[in-house]
């Protein structure tokens, strides 16, 4: 299973923002997107070690 989530959930050009990931597939691709009148990829990471994160 992989979780994740943004925080802030929204951010202006230029501000930074955490994404935080729980997972047990060791790895993953994760892409930030620019939601609006179109979905716009601003980028795209691998993210390895990967694991599960305690609630």
């Amino acid at each position: 299973m992989l979780s994740a989530y943004c925080w802030p959930q929204s951010a202006k050009p230029g501000e930074t923002i955490d994404v935080m990931v729980s997972s047990d597939h060791g790895s993953c691709t994760l892409e930030i997107v620019r939601l609006g009148a179109q979905a716009q990829v601003i980028e795209t990471h691998a993210l390895s070690d990967l694991a599960i994160q305690p609630i």
